[in-house]
């Protein structure tokens, strides 16, 4: 049905204003809830020895819905506070344009130091109406330090779980692989074994091949070591409840329980170390022995090789071989 005074053409060209118009809200709508977002993700070398090529690779996705343009991506190579040695990565495909879903490959290194580093790298782009796009990504590489005797010492999970708490701290961090603690850090095996590395010497420089390992577990302990060539390293035994022996050891509490074990460790290895316990300490030559402490004081026990072991209430070192054990015996034992 026409309506009054309007041509069918009049008619053809108001429907199309109409359908025009509708179009270009359409598409302005679109424009504006369009979204401009990217993800890098960064790997990089993950143990390396000091002064070696760190070699990084990042991904760039474009996770929006529009084309990003202008895309680049920086990394400060492990020094946040150093602006000087900020460097580009280099792009290994793509063309102008970033699409949606779409991902560029960046590549680059750097040379590390002596110290443990964190690389950050950072994406940046433009969507098109040139509204600035980033994100960011940092990623840790772990540098090998030879232990030194008083300063550090090196640390290989073995098996089971394995739990470190550094000096100062309130948290135990699962121990990952390989890598170096401190002087005076706790070590958890009472579900795992760790190998410790103790450096023999007291140059960094040599300290890299003259070391000296043992595996230990079934215990807890800390771990002090003077500094100096030949240091022997000592391992404290921490943990365990003496409230058990009603008393803590004297002659009248501990006749109902005296064998009843509190705490202990195992140790199994070469080289200067140390189980140090409540009533002794037993300084390894090469094998595989048994810490105790009980309620009557603290069992030796060697299956393999010989223990010298220094008994504290006596003032005496008695030699210990494979298949024999000896008790320090508590006061009033």
């Amino acid at each position: 049905m026409l309506v009054p005074g309007m041509t069918r053409w009049k008619i053809v060209i108001v429907a199309a204003v109409v359908i025009a118009t509708a179009l270009l809200t359409a598409a302005a709508f679109a424009r504006s809830t369009a979204v401009a977002t990217m993800v890098v993700t960064e790997t990089c070398p993950d143990r390396v020895p000091p002064h070696s090529q760190a070699n990084i690779t990042a991904m760039v996705r474009n996770t929006g819905d529009e084309d990003l343009h202008e895309v680049r991506v920086d990394s400060d190579a492990g020094t946040p506070g150093n602006e000087a040695d900020d460097f580009f990565l280099t792009r290994t495909i793509g063309d102008d344009l970033l699409n949606p879903g779409e991902t560029w490959t960046f590549v680059g290194s750097y040379q590390l130091g002596d110290e443990d580093t964190v690389s950050v790298v950072i994406a940046e782009a433009l969507s098109p109406t040139n509204e600035p796009v980033d994100d960011l990504e940092a990623c840790p590489t772990d540098i090998i330090q030879p232990p030194v005797p008083g300063v550090r010492a090196g640390v290989t999970e073995v098996s089971g779980t394995v739990m470190i708490k550094l000096p100062g701290s309130n948290t135990s961090v699962a121990l990952d692989g390989t890598t170096e603690i401190p002087m005076g850090a706790q070590v958890d095996t009472r579900k795992g074994a760790v190998r410790l590395i103790s450096g023999s010497t007291g140059s960094t420089q040599s300290a890299a091949t003259a070391t000296q390992s043992a595996v230990f577990s079934e215990g807890l302990f800390t771990i002090r070591q003077k500094r100096g060539a030949k240091a022997v390293m000592n391992l404290i035994l921490g943990g365990g409840n003496f409230g058990v022996c009603r008393g803590g050891g004297s002659a009248q509490s501990v006749g109902a329980t005296p064998r009843r074990p509190v705490r202990r460790l195992w140790g199994s290895g070469k080289g200067r170390f140390s189980t140090r316990a409540r009533y002794s300490a037993a300084t390894v030559r090469g094998t595989r022995w048994l810490t105790q402490d009980r309620c009557d004081g603290t069992l030796t026990r060697v299956t393999q090789g010989v223990v010298s072991v220094q008994d504290f209430r006596l003032r005496k070192t008695k030699l210990v071989k494979a298949g024999q054990s000896y008790l320090a015996r508590a006061r009033g034992r």
